[in-house]
């Protein structure tokens, strides 16, 4: 093989490489129950509470009744807000009066940023 064909044949496993580790690394964790920001979105309105609750895998820490605004952004008339709490969020869930959830919110820092998830999957 001459030289110039051997340095493309290099550079275009080189950039097959590069791609299949880019789509390695993007792909999407499968759900794992816990309060995460990726669990803040899997959390849809119309939930009941012991489907939120396999979502986060646990109970609610904490229950409040009535319609006082928790934060700017807590839906008029709920009739409970549920909360979870964890290292990487606090996820406030508001239920109505029949138990489905009418508004959900995570509070802290904000979602991970993308150099932190490919630390966090490679490990480091």
């Amino acid at each position: 093989m001459t030289r110039p064909r051997c340095w493309i044949v290099c550079g275009v496993s080189a950039l097959a490489g590069l791609v299949t580790l880019c789509i390695y690394l993007s792909r999407a964790y499968p759900p794992k129950p816990g309060v995460t920001w990726g669990n803040v979105r899997r959390i849809e309105l119309g939930m009941t509470q012991p489907e939120v609750e396999s979502v986060l895998g646990r109970p609610p820490q904490t229950s409040t009744r009535g319609p006082i605004p928790i934060t700017d952004s807590s839906p008029p008339g709920y009739h409970t807000v549920l909360l979870w709490s964890d290292m990487q969020c606090d996820i406030l869930v508001y239920l109505d009066g029949s138990g489905r959830v009418i508004g959900r919110e995570g509070v802290g820092s904000g979602p991970p940023s993308w150099y932190d998830r490919l630390r966090h999957r490679l490990g480091l």
